[in-house]
């Protein structure tokens, strides 16, 4: 009776992650599929508040309650004349609607995932419509007075219109970071504390986290400043006392004339190998608590220290044991394809070798 009401509820998507957790208990979710089948879903005053939950909300509640009807619930063949009240089906066969009317590229994502576990051809089809509808409308085209301007500036061939372009430069410019911490005289000794002037005599041990988040906040300013984009350091999301969200960095972009008033956002997590949330950070933190925001894409960074330089002293306890840059590496680009997948958000991982070279 509580799901039935929450339906109804302005707070249904405050509540969703309670809800959802319930329907994942195989009990509870056929007991909810039998009360829908008995009473109507509009039984209440109110309308059902569904369309205000996420895309990926609405698709993990159709999958939940998809497993327990039969096929032909979500799938109906055609009939003439009333085929008698079907309150659950009507139920789920509603959301690939309410979907299709968000009409974002995370719908299209969501429908196509529907589509694959469901082989439903119906919204196979939707999934089609709601990318092309998402692209045409996020479309904009480069004027020819922009296009010129972009000829005469050979130094800065790049225009950004949404997330997934601006990510694409935010990653070319790590890649130029890493080359620059190991070129001949790089800068990776700057991501290091030393106990004396001596580098052959001296213990070592790596910066903290915020100082390799100012070090690369740094470093892409002077990189891709010229591409008009703004990098912040330390964002405050929320207003204090709320839930006190901040970004390690935030790179922030004008978007082009005729998108929208909202700028075009970038996150980075910065994460040194040693931190006790590498396992879960790319998910929990960086997509769950920041890529909520409409055209915002995502980084995960780890700096990777550990090495033979490292003082025994003052080693700070990793996650994993043992473990090496690839499988660190390995690791958080798969979180990264999952997320891509499951959500459909633009997220990336990039793992910052940050060792120094062995002693002689």
């Amino acid at each position: 009776m509580a799901a039935q009401i929450l339906l109804h509820s302005p707070a249904l998507p405050k509540l969703w992650p309670l809800v959802h957790r319930h329907l994942h208990n195989e009990v509870l979710a056929q007991t909810y599929i039998d009360q829908l089948g008995q009473r109507p879903v509009r039984h209440y005053n109110q309308p059902h508040q569904l369309a205000d939950l996420t895309e990926e909300a609405l698709a993990e509640l159709y999958l939940s309650l998809a497993r327990h009807v039969p096929a032909e619930t979500l799938d109906p063949p055609l009939r003439s004349g009333w085929i008698g009240e079907d309150h659950c089906g009507e139920l789920l066969r509603s959301i690939p609607s309410l979907l299709q009317a968000k009409n974002t590229p995370q719908a299209a994502h969501q429908l196509r995932r529907l589509a694959a576990q469901t082989g439903l051809w119906r919204i196979r089809h939707m999934a089609r419509q709601t990318a092309i509808a998402a692209a045409q409308s996020l479309h904009v085209p480069v004027t020819p007075p922009q296009l010129r301007a972009l000829a005469e500036q050979p130094n800065q061939r790049r225009w950004v219109t949404d997330e997934g372009h601006l990510l694409a430069l935010v990653l070319e410019a790590l890649g130029r970071f890493q080359h620059s911490l190991h070129r001949p005289n790089g800068l990776r000794i700057a991501l290091w504390n030393r106990s004396e002037s001596s580098a052959a005599k001296a213990e070592w041990w790596p910066c903290w986290e915020e100082d390799l988040s100012d070090i690369l906040a740094t470093f892409i300013l002077q990189d891709i400043g010229g591409y008009r984009v703004v990098v912040n350091r330390e964002v405050q999301l929320d207003r204090p006392g709320l839930s006190g969200r901040r970004t390690d960095i935030q790179i922030e972009a004008t978007p082009p004339p005729g998108s929208g008033h909202d700028p075009i956002r970038l996150v980075i997590e910065c994460k040194g190998c040693w931190n006790d949330t590498l396992l879960t950070a790319l998910e929990y933190q960086l997509v769950d608590r920041y890529l909520d925001t409409p055209r915002t894409a995502g980084i995960l960074l780890t700096g990777y220290f550990d090495c033979d330089r490292w003082a025994a002293d003052k080693r700070r306890s990793c996650p994993a044991t043992h473990h090496t840059l690839e499988s660190v590496d390995q690791y958080q680009q798969q979180q990264a394809q999952m997320q891509r997948v499951l959500k459909g958000v633009p997220v990336a991982a990039f793992t910052l070798d940050c060792t120094l070279p062995p002693p002689p």
